[in-house]
């Protein structure tokens, strides 16, 4: 005849795993917000990361190989060969547990270390119980049972898949080891459902309190009673962070006396609040202010940085593509239409520069490095009389700038007329003496070839 179980969900295991839940589907929306507002830069530095992302979950694979590998490697295979009636047991409970498939048991020396613990790994669960527990089986199998079933419970509230695919509410302190305090009292409970007498129900847990030698001699009320004398503040704030429940807690659980943690539950509750709220509302502030002026012109810069490191490094097709990009947005950037102007200038496409920087005098007539250049495209297309204009009009704004006095020295000097060239270039060296800014010894070869050619 089948035993019916009768067993209780920890309230707060249902309550906690929904919030895990909440904030994992919260988590993945915010990760995609981000990710759609990144640039090129930006997705590369996100790409960067997921390859730590990528070791941090190899290390995490790799410790289950070698978890396994000891398990199978190590273990002794509870079967119907191996331990035949503990074999029976164990598929019976699993049987009454509605498995699809029965774990995998395995028995493991462990020193004296009194535990048991479910894995999974590959979509497959695995059990493996201590020696030094196993070994009361002859004398004591209800309290060996009892941490059968607790482990077959895991299984049965699928809490390794569940943990694993809410991972990303780590962001919530302590809501993980809150849900696992809470899924071990399920168990516990479930590991109770198969044992009628309360007693030989408490063992299993006195067994871990007090050790294979003592654990039927210990005074279970006086246990608890000196437990919750010890409950200071300090005990209670350490239980936050533990992944199992205080051993008194957990039969005092299956005694059905006070072990409830409502206060733990509160404090996570309140976390996760503030740490959503905070989350939707950073993301929100972001959104805000990348859609006002504040957040173009960040935009706009980051483009037009973009555009400069492509300048430098000879790309100016991509330069010239991320200075459009941040006109688009901020159309009188003054450096994004010279960058543009200049790259439009090394590439030959003369026209196109001189629209921008005919542009960048509209927004500022006083631009002495867009008049240079402005001289400089004339230059290159012949016409040294505009050239020599526009030359000097950038020095009608900076008297002392050296590159606009350099080159409408060498168009003077193109044009035949030295004593103009001599002029600019000794003034060069008269305000650059000792060349800080341009080379001297060049100037001076270039003096000295101007007088050679002069008649």
């Amino acid at each position: 005849m089948q035993q019916t179980l009768n067993y209780s969900v920890r309230k707060s295991e249902n309550i906690l795993f929904t919030i895990k839940v909440i904030v994992t589907v919260l988590f993945w929306i915010g990760i995609a917000f981000f990710l759609g507002s990144l640039d090129g830069e930006g997705i590369a530095i996100v790409a960067a990361l997921s390859i730590y992302a990528a070791f941090f979950f190899l290390f995490f694979w790799f410790h289950k190989i070698f978890l396994i590998a000891y398990v199978k490697g190590e273990g002794i295979l509870v079967s119907e060969e191996q331990f035949p009636e503990v074999f029976a047991l164990y598929c019976d409970m699993a049987k009454h547990l509605e498995l699809e498939k029965t774990p995998p048991l395995f028995i493991l020396q462990s020193g004296g270390i009194l535990n048991a613990f479910a894995t999974r790994f590959g979509g497959k669960n695995y059990i493996a119980i201590y020696s030094d527990i196993f070994a009361l089986y002859k004398t004591d199998m209800e309290s060996v049972k009892f941490v059968l079933a607790h482990e077959l419970g895991h299984v049965k509230r699928k809490h390794m898949q569940k943990s694993f695919w809410t991972f990303p509410s780590f962001i919530i302190p302590f809501l993980n080891s809150a849900y696992s305090r809470a899924c071990e009292y399920t168990c516990d409970n479930i590991g109770a459902s198969f044992i009628s007498n309360e007693s030989s129900q408490l063992n299993g847990l006195l067994l871990l309190a007090g050790g294979k030698g003592i654990y039927k001699e210990v005074n279970i009320n006086d246990y608890i009673k000196t437990a919750r004398r010890n409950r200071s503040f300090i005990v209670n704030f350490v239980n936050l962070f533990r992944s199992h429940p205080y051993l008194p807690n957990r039969i005092e659980n299956i005694s059905a006396k006070n072990s409830d943690e409502t206060l733990n539950i509160i404090i996570i509750v309140f976390l996760a609040g503030i740490t959503l709220v905070s989350s939707i509302g950073a993301i929100g502030l972001t959104y805000y202010v990348m859609q006002t002026e504040v957040g173009q012109q960040l935009a706009a810069d980051k483009l037009s940085n973009r555009g400069k490191d492509y300048l430098h490094k000879g790309d100016f097709d991509s330069a010239i593509k991320a200075y459009t990009e941040t006109l688009k947005t901020k159309p009188d950037n003054l450096e994004a239409l010279s960058g543009r102007g200049d790259a439009y200038y090394y590439k030959g496409d003369f026209d196109l520069a001189i629209a921008d920087f005919t542009e960048v005098l509209k927004i500022n007539p006083n631009d002495y490095d867009a008049l240079n250049t402005f001289g400089v495209i004339h230059h290159a297309k012949g016409d040294f009389d505009e050239a020599i204009a526009y030359f000097s009009a950038a020095l009608d704004v900076k008297p002392d700038y050296l590159t606009a006095l350099d080159n409408r020295g060498s168009t003077y000097a193109q044009r035949g007329d030295f004593h103009r060239a001599i002029a600019d270039w000794e003034a060069i060296l008269q305000i650059d003496s000792d060349a800080v800014e341009m080379d001297a010894i060049e100037i001076r070869q270039k003096i000295e070839e101007a007088r050679k050619s002069m008649p």
